[in-house]
């Protein structure tokens, strides 16, 4: 990383430096050392704010909405869940709507709020089912606009057989 970072530090746009301390951030999450995760997340949400690049913006959000919450900073995992879902409105990003109401559900279940865990896993269900049957409808209409070509071009290669079959 370090390495990385120096010559990222000199020749690499901001935005490449931010998803560096994201990913640095993510790998550390992973092996569950929370400080320098958090203290990497922030780093890439600041210049994700600073670049006002919104969809990273949101995900650096999100991120820490989840390490604090791996930690049992429970409020702060909140408060950076409330700040995802607001950006993820903002910019209409629907998939992240499912994750962020699905960490809800996991907060409230274990503050003991049942039923704001119950409210927010109907918006979770909803969310699903909605980007689920959007993306059932297009596979259906791109589906049928395949078997409309396949058809005219059937009649067209008809076609062109009657023609040869004439011109014989």
């Amino acid at each position: 990383f370090n390495n990385a970072h120096k010559l990222c530090s000199s020749d690499c746009i901001y935005d490449e430096l931010a998803d560096l301390y994201a990913a640095v951030s993510l790998r550390y999450y992973l092996i569950n050392e929370i400080d320098s995760a958090n203290y990497y997340g922030e780093k890439a949400l600041n210049m994700a704010l600073k670049n006002r690049d919104l969809n990273s913006v949101l995900v650096g959000y999100f991120n820490l909405a989840r390490i604090h919450f791996k930690a049992d900073e429970l409020n702060n995992a909140k408060v950076y869940l409330n700040l995802s879902d607001s950006v993820a409105n903002a910019v209409d990003a629907k998939k992240w709507k499912i994750d962020i109401q699905e960490k809800y559900v996991e907060i409230h279940k274990q503050t003991g709020n049942y039923q704001q865990a119950l409210h927010h896993h109907e918006l979770y269900t909803a969310y699903k089912d909605s980007l689920l049957n959007k993306e059932s409808l297009q596979k259906m209409a791109d589906l049928r606009t395949e078997y409309e070509v396949g058809q005219k071009q059937a009649e067209v290669d008809l076609l062109t057989a009657e023609k040869r079959t004439q011109q014989i």
